[in-house]
């Protein structure tokens, strides 16, 4: 099976509650990556996951908004500054690159 990776973004119109939402349900469902309020990585290799099907069960959570599912399946490259334990998942998970492991190590 093929691994397929997303991304959905959502405006900062949403509540914490309404983004606690979409987390729960990504829950067991996908692999996700959310340390960004308004951010999630997902992947999976389930048939039949597209952006369309994405989009379409983030908007029947919550059903207003600005919402948007981009494909990323064939994108290896990446690169990020934070907190290392922040993304342990990327490493894990989205693509395994050493060289963009993050330079960050104090808390926030």
């Amino acid at each position: 099976m093929t691994k397929k990776k997303f991304v959905l973004f959502i405006d900062d119109n949403f509540s914490v509650e309404e983004r606690d939402k979409i987390t729960n349900h990504f829950k067991g469902k996908y692999a996700y990556w959310h340390w960004i309020s308004n951010v999630w990585l997902l992947s999976t290799s389930k048939d039949g996951v597209t952006t369309e099907s994405i989009r379409d069960e983030v908007k029947d959570l919550v059903n207003r908004g600005t919402i948007l599912v981009i494909n990323a399946s064939d994108s290896q490259g990446w690169s990020g500054f934070g907190q290392k334990k922040k993304f342990e998942w990327m490493h894990s998970t989205w693509s395994k690159k050493p060289e963009s492991f993050p330079e960050n190590e104090t808390p926030l």
